[in-house]
């Protein structure tokens, strides 16, 4: 018996063996807490991937994602830009002419005043005389005017009168 052991020593051995098994904290149950600490690292770690995924798609989505919204704002303030360019560059040109406008009323504003001035000194010099050469100018435009047109009609009469006897002489003919 020297290189087999008894039934007593393979009884003694299997009782050892099992009292360990049974004092095993992996064996007594550890292996299910394991496997429920598993199943529930397992279900967050898809829940964490959906929530990545969701991020994901929140990102990098073509039409409404957080890139694509950058990209139109992006484009947006580009063609704001150009239009603000645009119009100040017509600003510009628009405030030039204003400017040459504004210079011309000044200058015609300071002739007025100017005619303004010669005008009342000329009232204070003339007086009364001023104002009946200002009515004797006035009727001579009127008059002209009405001589004018009266010089008008009679060349039209005359002219029609003359068309008159052309066409009854090449009628008659």
């Amino acid at each position: 018996m020297s290189g087999t052991k008894s039934d007593k020593e393979l009884q003694t051995l299997l009782e050892s063996i099992s009292g360990k098994i049974n004092s095993s904290p992996v064996l007594n149950g550890g292996f299910d807490k394991m496997m429920i600490i598993v199943e529930n690292i397992k279900e967050k770690q898809a829940e964490t991937s959906e929530k990545v995924t969701e991020i994901h798609k929140g990102l990098y989505a073509p039409d409404d994602g957080l890139y694509a919204r950058v990209k139109s704002v992006e484009s947006a303030i580009e063609h704001m830009a150009d239009d603000f360019k645009k119009h100040a560059d017509n600003d510009a040109a628009n405030m030039g002419r204003i400017s040459v406008s504004l210079e011309k009323l000044v200058d015609k504003d300071k002739d007025l005043e100017k005619r303004v001035e010669h005008t009342a000194k000329l009232k204070k010099i003339a007086g009364d005389d001023l104002e009946k050469l200002e009515s004797v100018l006035k009727a001579k435009s009127t008059a002209g005017e009405w001589i004018s047109k009266i010089v008008w009609a009679v060349l039209i009469a005359v002219l029609g009168g003359f068309g008159k006897a052309l066409w009854d002489l090449v009628s008659h003919k």
